[in-house]
């Protein structure tokens, strides 16, 4: 009725506004109905609005209608003072990320300016900015107290490293992940997302050896990881013992082992190398200990050898060794076929040690070893 009235007053201003304003109440109703049709009819409204300049309601309009870019042009070239957050936002809805990020950053919305970078991949293009605003920061002290860029920029690196997570590109993440402003914020960051690789990477490239190692490498049960990390932190006592107590245990425990004798892995000569370059660094008698715990770690035939070993323990008050020596001379006498053993008409007038030294076993020294 508003409508045919100014038409017949011949007020076409007013006519062609309540026009638009009927039209767009009619697309509301229909919205549920019939939305291609709504569609339509909310289009026409908003290209009325826009052609009386009222731009507010043609900018819903379109916003309305989904067409995000254009509501955006309209709030940034259409107004009398151009509203840069809401032509920023329709950018941003709009996915015209690098738009949206240059209207932001024109409004000062340092925030939505950066986070619309991280969304979008302009990561460059935000570090951009952020080169410029600390520019301004240090050329008048005043602008940095009226906005928080630590927090700003910190905000941005963290949605670049999430956006490289969502792609698992690990490796750009790191990046920013890096540039972050503290060792606890990275430390934060990679422990929210569950990353203990990235994390003892972190740590250890930070020179917190001990921290990779007791509170990352150990809880991930990385002994050897572990072993170097204490290595590197001056810790050789512990890392030789977490080098060689591995060694030992593969050698009992390997593939179809009965735990009985020591095995062979490919990789044992290695480390029990490592663990003898660890030793060497707490002391000459704990270097000498280490290499005759090392040797009895190996598998030895020769009986002779194993002897001196046993004496070497024994000097050096090694249960450990003392026991698997004692162990391999018992081996030793029960792989031999007793009618082989030496006999003598009385046990009490025989050397023992010398009788194993020449490789004669008898009753007498198998009851030796085994007492």
């Amino acid at each position: 009725m508003a409508t045919m009235c100014f038409e017949r007053a011949g007020d076409s201003y007013w006519g062609k506004k309540s026009k638009a304003a009927s039209l767009r109440a009619t697309a509301i109703r229909l919205h549920d109905l019939n939305l291609e049709d709504a569609n339509a009819i909310l289009r026409e409204a908003a290209e009325i609005f826009e052609g009386l300049g009222m731009v507010d309601s043609a900018a819903q309009c379109f916003t309305d209608l989904g067409d995000y870019e254009r509501a955006g042009k309209i709030y940034l070239e259409k107004c009398e003072e151009p509203d840069l957050k809401r032509a920023g936002d329709c950018f941003f809805l709009a996915r015209c990320y690098h738009m949206a990020a240059q209207v932001y950053a024109r409004g000062s919305f340092f925030s939505d300016c950066l986070n619309v970078c991280a969304k979008g991949g302009l990561l460059d293009t935000g570090s951009h900015y952020i080169q410029c605003w600390k520019q301004n920061e240090r050329a008048d002290p005043g602008w940095a107290n009226s906005h928080d860029l630590y927090a700003i920029e910190q905000k941005f690196m963290e949605n670049c490293a999430l956006n490289y997570f969502d792609k698992n590109d690990y490796r750009s993440m790191m990046k920013f992940v890096r540039a972050f402003h503290s060792i606890d914020l990275k430390r934060g960051f990679l422990q929210s997302l569950n990353l203990p690789d990235e994390l003892l990477e972190l740590e250890e490239e930070s020179g917190n050896f001990m921290e990779a190692a007791v509170n990352i490498a150990k809880t991930m049960g990385d002994i050897l990881r572990e072993a170097d990390l204490l290595g590197k932190a001056g810790e050789f006592l512990d890392a030789y013992e977490l080098v060689f107590f591995y060694v030992f245990a593969k050698s009992l425990w390997s593939g179809g082992s009965k735990a009985w004798p020591l095995k062979q892995f490919t990789q044992k000569a290695g480390l029990l190398g490592k663990a003898l370059t660890f030793a060497k660094e707490v002391s000459s008698s704990f270097y000498e200990l280490a290499s005759t715990k090392v040797e009895l770690s190996n598998k030895h035939d020769n009986i002779f050898e194993i002897v001196n070993q046993l004496k070497s323990s024994r000097i050096h008050s090694s249960i450990r060794g003392e026991i698997l020596c004692l162990w391999e001379l018992l081996d030793s006498h029960f792989r031999l076929n007793s009618s082989k053993y030496v006999w003598q008409d009385s046990m009490f007038d025989v050397s023992v040690e010398g009788m194993i030294m020449k490789n004669q076993l008898s009753v007498e020294t198998l009851f030796c070893c085994w007492c």
